[in-house]
């Protein structure tokens, strides 16, 4: 995930590029707010970034419906990001979604803790039967076992959960904090 870290005054997009721009489909992460209302962001990846000042939407790639998520605004239930996922969810016909946004519902990080905050999008991907969760905002990597919203193991048909925040430097890494971790490391930086 390439958040607008890289449209703030201490990075640069020249690294970036703009070969790869057009098949970027980003999810909005607190540094883009840097700017009032993610402007930057919205204004330099354009319509793949969905509908501007909203952060969410969904495209298919091959059977997966993939849902980018933004988890800088309200997700609680009843909220429009809320109520739009269970409708996009719905309304897909593919046998398999997968969703990402910045902040990661389940972490160890000593850093930065879990977002309890985006539990209404989970429950909403579990009752849905999505597969797979990707985040990032935590400069480490974490990957859980399937996992039902209250982050308890769930092999039945829980989500799996991958943290991957490796754009940054490392972040201080902690002792697994749910036996659902199936590895953490801290990881240096890839800049």
């Amino acid at each position: 995930m390439l958040s607008g870290a890289t449209l703030d005054s201490n990075h640069s997009t020249t690294n970036y590029g703009t070969s790869q721009q057009p098949r970027t489909r980003p999810a909005p992460g607190n540094h883009d707010y840097h700017t009032s209302g993610a402007s930057a962001y919205y204004g330099y990846f354009g319509a793949n970034a969905g509908p501007a000042g909203r952060g969410y939407y969904s495209y298919d790639l091959g059977n997966w419906h993939v849902v980018s998520l933004n988890s800088e605004i309200s997700m609680s239930a009843g909220s429009a990001q809320e109520q739009w996922l269970r409708g996009d969810l719905a309304a897909s016909n593919k046998p398999c979604a997968v969703a990402y946004w910045h902040k990661p519902r389940w972490t160890s990080s000593s850093g930065h803790g879990p977002s309890t905050s985006t539990g209404p999008l989970v429950q909403a991907l579990y009752d849905y039967d999505a597969e797979l969760i990707l985040t990032g905002h935590n400069h480490q990597y974490e990957r859980f076992a399937p996992q039902n919203p209250s982050g308890r193991l769930d092999n039945a048909r829980g989500i799996r959960q991958f943290v991957a925040g490796m754009g940054a430097p490392a972040s201080t890494a902690s002792a697994p904090s749910s036996p659902t971790v199936r590895r953490a490391t801290a990881t240096p930086s890839v800049c």
